[in-house]
């Protein structure tokens, strides 16, 4: 446990930190796999588009990705990785700097 300086790693936030370090694996293989949604049809309108005269602006995000791990090396060895994969269709909207 760390109190009041903590080193750059953890940052610049005060109070107490807690790192802990596990040892863990196990001789089956475990995964999941996902997809999330986000598009402008799941929206409500914003202020001006309320109105009527200026239409919603379209666009949909798709994320994908999956995690796997399981024995290399049966009691020795283990793996553990995942990817996950961002689409985008449409229209960006606000100011990029």
């Amino acid at each position: 446990m760390l109190t009041s300086s903590a080193s750059a790693e953890f940052g610049r936030a005060g109070g107490g930190i807690v790192n802990s370090v596990t040892k863990s694996g196990t001789n089956q293989y475990h995964g999941e796999a996902y997809e999330r949604y986000t598009g402008s049809g799941l929206n409500a309108f914003g202020g001006q588009e309320r109105g009527g005269t200026i239409p919603k602006t379209r666009f949909d995000q798709h994320t994908y990705g999956f995690t796997a791990g399981g024995p290399v090396i049966k009691n020795k060895l283990f793996a553990f990785g995942g990817l996950e994969v961002r689409r985008f269709y449409g229209k960006l909207t606000g100011s990029v700097s």
